[in-house]
């Protein structure tokens, strides 16, 4: 089971319990599985798992099929748990960050809504992306993308592409 986590954020915090999100890799690690989100109750020390991982995403039930999730964080908005990831190849101007709606830590969550943030200006595929709130309880969002000449979206020696952070205002 460990053996498939490759990512994991922040447990989540859900009166007083801690959960953990992470995903399992698909084709990205040399697997056949396909990309899932999954959430764990963690023991309130945080330590160990309370109950067993639970599937809340699942690559194959979004549309498009193709491409990974990945980069899952979740955060408490107006009473809801609002789930932000990344989808598609991160080397490519296709990849993006989205958002859904869960009842709970642990599902069910859905429908997909919008594109968080997608390909802008000269940033391409902008994924990988991380909320926070400043010491003024402003929330922000950090992610990477691809900055440099037209279609650069893989690095090259000359370091005329990159992979940089942006952070832009979250109106949460």
């Amino acid at each position: 089971w460990s053996s498939d986590v490759c990512s994991s954020d922040l447990p989540v915090v859900s009166g007083d319990r801690l959960f953990l999100l992470f995903k399992s890799y698909d084709d990205a690690c040399a697997s056949a599985q396909r990309a899932r989100i999954w959430t764990v109750r963690l023991t309130p020390d945080g330590l160990g798992f309370a109950a067993w991982p639970r599937p809340i995403i699942d690559q194959f039930a979004l549309a498009p099929r193709t491409g990974t999730i990945e980069n899952p964080q979740m955060l408490r908005v107006a009473g809801r748990f609002l789930l932000l990831f990344s989808r598609g190849d991160w080397d490519s101007p296709g990849y993006y960050m989205s958002y859904l709606f869960c009842m709970t830590p642990i599902g069910p969550c859905g429908p997909e809504r919008n594109r968080l943030v997608e390909t802008y200006r000269s940033v391409r595929g902008p994924g990988g992306g991380t909320a926070f709130r400043d010491a003024s309880g402003v929330a922000w969002l950090a992610y990477h993308g691809w900055q440099g000449p037209d279609l650069c979206t893989a690095y090259r020696s000359d370091s005329a592409c990159a992979r940089r952070l942006f952070v832009a205002r979250l109106g949460i």
